[in-house]
């Protein structure tokens, strides 16, 4: 007897140990599940899948229960007849071992695993059915000892296990109506893609959801906007019984939590749910629907202004191949229908014209094309007429540039009329409606003639409110003077710049307030119409420094009574404009350490970014100023340091940046300090491509310091490399600057500069060509050019644009793609700099690409390619290998996953889909080993995956298909 108790013990012990924490029939994926279904044997899955929850299965087949994957128990011996239950009795039936309180449907059998020496009572006999301890078995052979019960009654039921008289443990169970359908609400798995760890979805306030978690516990950051409850019976169905989490969101907010279970004091098989709740639920989407039809190219037509809807995947993204023709949303809930939440986007037709929506999902990291829709847009008066016009709602008085439509917003009742009616056209009250949709009433009109004009609106012989227009002529450029923006680094709240004296600036900012510091010493005005470009009118501050001061000032707006949006400015006016910069100039060449040659006692300058910090390795060699103002070329301001070479010697001069890493070096120069007895030659500018039209004067120059200076100016033709005197009919060949007749003949000449000191010494200058335009010539860009084509990551190169032709007032937009990833990234938007430095980073090879607009509208575009050294990143990707695509039921297949790219120190995941019933089974969790044997079991045809995820936690997928024959 001592044995078969020892038996028992030994296989209760095991069991306990098999059964914490308790897993169940309820924590299988229910059957509705969104799954991915490729449809051949070699279709690949997204990684998304993510976790599955924590199944028990037989590799093969059907899930099991926690009973069915437990290990055999020590057998107990029997000197008698055993009492067995047969396996089907435990089948789905509920195991209350290390629950405390359970909510119990009725007429659903439990069981209760206790000592068979031990007794089991229910603190009431009504409604409900209990056996005694007794020896209980599972599908797997495997046996214990415990109760077996149901209940049919109402309440609550408190069950308790004896020993010799002593209460040993108990269970509080609470009966419940038995249900064989999913409850009311929204299951959030039915919306993620795959079956990832961590859940985030828009949801309307009022939702009621549910989630099959099992019996794990709830943590997180929730508040009464939301009813969350955990543990809670859900249904049963022919597979078992589902326990998980239910709530109603109550109120707009953000709530997450995460349900899991505690094993050896940490938290496991972890699960994290956010959900947003952002407008209220609704069954009307608004709009026309894009849902009808085939999946790509179908056709609609809309008028602009019409709003329309289009319901995608939840992780789908939406681009318009035009984005001037309508406006999107992101995706998001857009409505409720029969329980289902709805995802997609809105959108309104902006103007008259075809555009293609394009619907992309993820694909092994990769974007691909799963939808698309034409969508044909007429014009009407609505919309159309309201793109990019000026809002004078609100507005007392305003500049209105001739020609650009203004509207009104007032009431349907109202009237509005003008004090006069030459040059000016004004509608009626009517009904709007703007890019977003929103409509609403009131008049649209231009003005043509010169002066000032009022607008009042009336009701019933009443006037209500008034707004005065000041006519200005509409401009398409940027105003004269500087934009205080382009000199700041990144977009702080508070710009302090020195600035000359005499400086005319302006600053985009529309119709803001503005108060601060400041004096007789600056002409300052806001609210002033600046320019209208392709995107609307703006409007903003323009001023003038008149004299030596430091002039502070803010610009807001006012909202309830407080200052918004608040950006502040320091103008700092020291000095006169410079349009020398003074003394030795040090920009040209390299960025790195190119050399100067210097005097003892001479003065240099050179160029810096603002934020810029320079420093000299030995400060007993030079003397050089923190960074200032230095000059003004072309209407632009330029700082950075003056210096005198104080000894000879060599010194190197560096220039520092701000980064996130501390100090980063961006330049250098190395100054060669001569006595000042030593005779040099250095060339301060050098010559200039220069481009112009036939029969016109073109000069072309050189800036150079020494002693006794000559020149000799020489030209090669186009082509060749052959250089010779300039012919004595060239104006000034013989000084520093030569004048040149442009000829189509001369299209393409090099011309440069040999000059000698009195000492016989001499330096050649760089080349500079001439470009002669031809009458009409077409916008066309003569070279796109970097300072280097292959570089090593931090390196700076200088890319320049050089074009002719077209209307002229250029302006240059610079973007690049890195091939690795065929992403295009912006440089810099449409400005007059045809110029730009750009920094490498990362290996590979990238394109840079220049966009030309002259002032006409016209466009032309070219790219270079640029190398950066380095080891290019491989994506990860993943593919599973099977030994057989067929095999007979009972044979057994061996599958490899093989794992390339990304950070390596892989983990594999496989698991399987029994497409007769659709549902997915893990065979291994993440783990080092690619390898694992599958047996086949039941006949079909079976899907397997394999997902692997590298040291970044970046994953992948990949499947295949299996048939299993008879």
């Amino acid at each position: 007897m001592k044995k078969r108790i020892s038996s028992f013990l030994l296989a209760v012990s095991m069991l306990a140990g098999m059964m914490s924490p308790a897993v169940y029939a309820e924590d299988i994926l229910p059957q509705d599940t969104p799954q991915a279904t490729p449809e051949t044997a070699s279709e690949e899955i997204p990684a998304q899948t993510e976790e599955l929850d924590t199944i028990s299965v037989d590799e093969n087949k059907e899930v099991l229960s926690q009973d069915d994957a437990a290990e055999p128990a020590a057998q107990i011996e029997e000197e008698e007849t055993t009492e067995t239950l047969q396996a089907d009795i435990l089948q789905n039936s509920i195991n209350l071992n290390g629950m405390e309180t359970l909510e119990m449907p009725k007429g659903v059998q439990f069981y209760w695993v206790v000592d068979p020496t031990w007794t089991v009572t229910a603190d009431r006999s009504d409604g409900i059915i209990l056996s005694s301890v007794k020896l209980l078995s599972n599908s797997n052979g495997s046996t214990y000892y415990g109760v077996i019960g149901t209940i049919s009654g109402d309440g609550v039921y408190t069950l308790t296990s004896h020993c010799n008289g002593q209460d040993m443990s108990s269970v509080v169970l609470t009966a419940v109506e038995k249900r064989t359908t999913m409850p009311e609400g929204v299951n959030p798995r039915d919306y993620i893609w795959g079956n990832p760890d961590t859940y985030d979805l828009e949801v309307p306030i009022g939702t009621q959801f549910y989630c099959v978690v099992g019996h794990k516990e709830i943590s997180g950051d929730l508040n009464d906007g939301i009813d969350l409850q955990t543990d809670k019976y859900l249904w049963s169905s022919d597979n078992g019984n589902y326990y998980g989490v239910v709530g109603t969101i109550k109120k707009c907010g953000t709530y997450s939590f995460e349900a899991y279970y505690m094993q050896d004091g940490n938290k496991v098989d972890v699960e994290n749910f956010t959900l947003r709740a952002e407008k209220e639920e609704t069954n009307d989407p608004g709009g026309i629907s894009l849902n009808v039809g085939t999946t790509f190219d179908q056709e609609y037509t809309l008028n602009a202004g019409d709003t329309f809807f289009w319901t995608t995947p939840l992780h789908a993204e939406v681009a318009a191949t035009d984005p001037n023709m309508v406006k999107i949303s992101d995706v998001q809930y857009l409505y409720t229908y029969n329980g289902r939440l709805y995802y997609g986007i809105g959108g309104i037709a902006l103007k008259s014209g075809s555009v293609t929506l394009e619907q992309y999902e993820l694909s092994d990291g990769e974007k691909k094309l799963t939808g698309s829709r034409i969508v044909n847009i007429k014009s009407t008066w609505q919309a159309d007429i309201l793109r990019n016009s000026i809002n004078l709602t609100g507005r007392e008085t305003l500049e209105m540039p001739k020609g650009v439509q203004f509207y009104w917003i007032v009431d349907q009742k109202y009237t509005v009329t003008a004090d006069r009616n030459e040059g000016i056209t004004l509608s009626s009250v009517k009904r709007l409606s703007d890019d977003t949709g929103k409509t609403f009433y009131g008049v649209i009109g231009t003005l043509n003639g010169d002066g000032v004009y009022t607008l009042t609106s009336h009701c019933n012989g009443q006037n209500m409110s008034s707004v005065v227009l000041t006519a200005v002529d509409m401009r398409t450029t940027m105003p004269e003077g500087v934009n205080l923006r382009d000199y700041i680094r990144g977009n702080p709240d508070t710009y302090n710049l020195e600035v000359p004296i005499g400086t005319q600036f302006y600053c985009v900012d529309g119709h803001k307030e503005i108060s601060g510091d400041f004096n007789d010493g600056i002409d300052l005005q806001t609210d002033k119409y600046l320019y209208t470009g392709d995107n609307g009118s703006y409007y903003g501050i323009v001023g003038t420094i008149k004299k030596r001061g430091t002039y502070s000032f803010e610009i807001y707006y006012i909202q309830d009574g407080n200052k918004v949006d608040v950006e502040k400015f320091a103008l700092r006016a020291e000095k006169e404009e410079e349009t020398d910069p003074k003394g030795i100039f040090l920009n040209a060449g390299t960025a790195f350490n190119q050399e100067y040659t210097l005097h003892t006692g001479d003065m240099f300058s050179w160029w810096t970014p603002l934020y810029a910090e320079v420093v000299a390795t030995d400060s007993n060699m030079v003397t050089i100023s923190d960074v200032q103002y230095l000059y003004t070329y072309k209407g632009r301001l330029y700082y950075g340091i003056r210096g005198v070479a104080l000894k000879s010697g060599s010194v190197t001069l560096e220039a520092y940046e701000p980064s996130d890493n501390g100090k980063e070096l961006i330049s250098s120069r190395i100054l060669n300090i001569k006595p000042t007895d030593t005779a040099y030659i250095t060339i301060d500018k050098q010559p200039q491509d220069v481009v112009g039209k036939p029969n016109t004067p073109l000069q072309f120059s050189i800036k150079a310091s020494g002693d006794g200076l000559t020149y000799q100016w020489q030209l090669a033709y186009a082509g060749s490399d052959n250089w010779k005197n300039v012919p004595v009919s060239f104006a000034g060949g013989k000084t520093d600057t030569l004048t040149v007749t442009a000829t189509e003949e001369r299209n393409g000449y090099k011309f440069r500069c040999i000059v000698k000191d009195d000492k016989n010494n001499s330096v050649t200058s760089s080349a500079a060509t001439l470009t002669v335009e031809a009458a009409n010539q077409p916008l066309k860009i003569i070279s796109l050019t970097a300072d280097k084509t292959t570089a090593d990551s931090g390196d700076r190169i200088t890319i320049t644009a050089n074009v002719t032709g077209g209307a002229g007032g250029y302006t240059y937009k610079f973007i690049i793609n890195d091939t690795t990833n065929d992403s295009w990234y912006k440089l810099q938007d449409y400005k007059g700099t045809n110029s730009i430095v750009w920094k490498a980073t990362s290996a590979g090879t990238k394109r840079i690409m220049v966009d030309v607009k002259d002032k006409a509208g016209n466009k032309v575009a070219t790219n270079i390619s640029i190398k950066v050294n380095g080891t290019v990143s491989v994506p990860l990707s993943a593919e599973l290998k099977s030994s057989a695509v067929t095999v007979k039921q009972g044979e057994t297949v061996t599958l490899t996953a093989v794992a390339k790219g990304g950070s390596g120190k892989y983990n594999y995941k496989f698991i399987i889909n029994d497409k007769t019933d659709d549902k997915w089974y893990r065979l291994q969790d993440f783990g080092a080993n690619n390898i694992i044997t599958w047996k086949a079991t039941t006949p079909g045809t079976k899907r397997l995956m394999v997902d692997v995820m590298d040291s970044t936690g970046k994953k992948v997928g990949h499947n295949i298909t299996i048939t299993v024959t008879k």
